[in-house]
């Protein structure tokens, strides 16, 4: 049955995603097939004077060296820190998985991960879906909006239990302190979550650390 599009405003997303989601969701399922990877986010405006892309390339660098793939969103910024670090130990374990909607006059194509190993979404919802749902632990570099949109996009997904919990990183404790000083007295206090809920991810201040972690976990 053809589901008819929304006359609204609004409705741009929406209609993207009816019309398209089919072939979302098996562009999706190609990336499934690694055993072990690691969903990394971040800002794609992140200045350079800052320490986070080198961190990003440092983290993703130690992971692909113990055969673990390494998966952005395919821009620039913490994006394509990662996916250099990954692409220079190994080609293959780099992945970006880019939306059509996204800049797509201006972005450019990075040149840190195979043609075959870059995908282009036509939604941000699929997109973001196959990204937590493929990986086996996840990293929030610092980052805009879009960032914190999938911060807790993640964990209402978590919390609601849609899916396993794993190995959730914010990395930077002098960025994340503020929004987690704010959730766990504002919002646990008005009962919106439980103080529990503020375990369900780490804060760490050491790339190593993160990496360590992850690496054995994964095994």
């Amino acid at each position: 049955m053809k589901l008819k599009l929304m006359n609204k405003p609004n409705g741009i997303e929406l209609n993207q995603s009816i019309e398209r989601f089919r072939e979302d969701l098996l562009l999706g399922k190609q990336v499934f097939s690694e055993p072990k990877m690691v969903a990394c986010f971040g800002g794609s405006s992140i200045r350079d004077d800052t320490t986070y892309k080198n961190d990003a390339i440092k983290l993703a660098e130690m992971l692909a060296r113990k055969g673990i793939s390494l998966v952005t969103g395919g821009g620039s910024g913490i994006m394509s820190a990662v996916n250099r670090g990954a692409y220079d130990v190994d080609p293959k374990k780099s992945f970006g998985l880019r939306v059509h909607a996204i800049n797509e006059e201006t972005q450019e194509r990075t040149t840190a991960v195979p043609q075959e190993n870059l995908h282009d979404f036509n939604s941000l919802a699929i997109r973001l879906l196959t990204l937590i749902g493929c990986s086996d632990a996840i990293v929030f570099f610092p980052g805009g909006f879009g960032t914190l949109e999938e911060v807790f996009s993640l964990l209402v997904r978590v919390r609601l239990h849609l899916m396993e919990r794993m190995p959730i990183y914010f990395y930077g404790k002098r960025f994340w302190t503020g929004l987690i000083s704010w959730m766990a007295s504002e919002v646990v206090e008005v009962g919106a979550i439980k103080q529990e809920d503020l375990g369900l991810f780490n804060i760490e201040d050491n790339i190593e650390i993160i990496a360590k972690q992850i690496i054995d976990k994964l095994g």
